[in-house]
C-alpha cells in the first residue's frame, strides 16, 4: 500500500502536526486540520505488511517539542520559491547544520508509533517544502517522480526500485536541488522490510 500526501503541513502552538483542509484556520490548525496522530489511526487499521507514505508538507519531520521553540519565519528564498505553510515555522533553540539535521534523523524514527509504515517525507520538522515554477511541482514530487519515472533512484540498477533506494534517492537528490534549504526524511517501522516500490 502506498499513500502519497501533498498540502499545507502546520505546526499548532503545542507543537502538534496537522495538514490543512480547504477549511482549515491557519492561525489555529486544529480548527479543521487533519490531526497526524488521525492518519496513524487509519495506517493502523490497514493490515497490509507493507505500506509506504509519501509526504511533500512543510515540517511533515518529527519534532522534538523539547529543543524546538515556535518563530515567524519569511515565506520566500531570493524571490523565487514559495513553500507549503504559513504563520509560525519551528526551528531549534540552538539551531546548527550539526545538531539540527542529526537530532532530526535521530528523533525521526520515533514518530513511526507502530503503524507499520515507512514514511518519507519531504522535508524535517524545521523546515519548509519548497515548490517553484521551475520544478512544477514541489522539490519533493519533482525528484520523486523523476527518480521513478527515469530510473535514477535503481541506486544498484537491477531494475528494481526498493523503499530504500528511493529513500536515499530522495535525501540526496532534494538537498542538490534546493541548495540544502530542504533535506526529506525517513522512518522506518521495520528495516528488514525493503520492498520494491517500482
Amino acid at each position: 500500500m502506498i499513500l502519497y500526501v501533498a498540502g499545507h503541513g502546520l505546526i499548532d502552538d503545542s507543537l502538534d502536526y496537522y495538514l490543512a483542509t480547504y477549511n482549515t484556520d491557519f492561525s489555529n490548525p486544529r480548527l479543521n486540520g487533519i490531526p497526524y496522530k488521525a492518519l496513524e489511526n487509519l495506517l493502523d487499521s490497514i493490515p497490509a505488511r507493507q505500506k509506504l507514505i509519501l509526504m511533500d508538507a512543510c515540517h511533515s519531520g518529527e519534532i522534538d517539542k523539547e529543543s524546538v521553540k515556535l518563530i515567524r519565519k519569511k515565506n520566500t528564498i531570493d524571490g523565487e520559491v514559495r513553500f507549503r505553510s504559513f504563520g509560525r515555522s519551528p526551528v531549534y533553540k540552538k539551531l546548527g547544520l550539526e545538531n539540527s539535521f542529526e537530532l532530526m534523523k535521530t528523533l525521526f524514527v520515533d514518530l513511526r508509533r507502530g503503524t507499520g509504515a515507512s514514511v518519507i517525507s519531504s522535508a524535517s520538522g524545521v523546515e519548509f517544502a519548497i515548490e517553484g515554477e521551475k520544478w512544477k511541482n514541489g522539490v519533493f514530487t519533482y525528484a520523486l517522480l523523476k527518480g521513478l519515472r527515469e530510473m535514477e533512484a535503481d541506486l544498484d540498477e537491477d531494475g528494481r526500485i526498493l523503499v530504500s533506494e528511493l529513500q536515499h534517492y530522495v535525501e540526496a537528490e532534494v538537498p542538490k536541488l534546493t541548495d540544502n534549504h530542504q533535506r526529506p526524511t525517513m522512518r522506518v517501522e521495520n528495516i528488514s522490510n525493503d520492498w520494491r516500490v517500482w
